[in-house]
């Protein structure tokens, strides 16, 4: 299901998770595939970072508009179920363990690999196509981490 959901063009991605800001279906086996579908998307870093960044952009957008239109019943319901899909996203993430520690880790791997790359560059050594798949895959997982943590200060705390 992983790979399907990241093979999702952008427009389709948005529609799955506006589609499934809230359950519709509440049979045991609708309430079972929806919490299965939150659970992969909040476990699978850039699932979780393009849930992320989708819900954050929603947000900023119905708080622009709540701006001009506080009185707006549809708005404040689109604004509370973008918030608990973000709390989904954050609960899952918190199932991965420490996160202050999984930065810590990740960031210094992150960093091995980036010094790795530029040693071996500087030593004009031949790049193996399973260095540069490493390298491209750490410079992917340096920039989720940075959005990541971009992100944060605005998710609420305690929830």
């Amino acid at each position: 299901m992983t790979e399907w959901l990241r093979a999702l063009p952008d427009d389709e991605f948005a529609q799955l998770v506006r589609g499934n800001l809230i359950r519709h279906d509440d049979s045991p086996l609708g309430r079972a595939t929806w919490a299965n579908l939150w659970r992969t998307l909040s476990l699978a870093g850039d699932l979780a970072d393009r849930v992320g960044d989708l819900v954050e952009g929603w947000l900023d957008e119905v708080d622009s508009f709540l701006r001009t239109n506080p009185d707006d019943a549809e708005a404040k319901d689109f604004r509370r179920r973008a918030e608990h899909a973000l709390q989904r996203i954050d609960r899952g993430v918190e199932q991965l363990g420490n996160d202050d520690l999984v930065d810590s880790v990740t960031g210094r791997l992150i960093r091995a690999i980036y010094e790795h790359e530029t040693a071996s560059n500087e030593a004009g050594l031949v790049a193996r196509d399973v260095d540069v798949e490493l390298w491209g895959r750490a410079r992917n997982s340096a920039e989720r981490l940075m959005r990541a943590l971009k992100r944060r200060p605005r998710r609420p705390s305690g929830s």
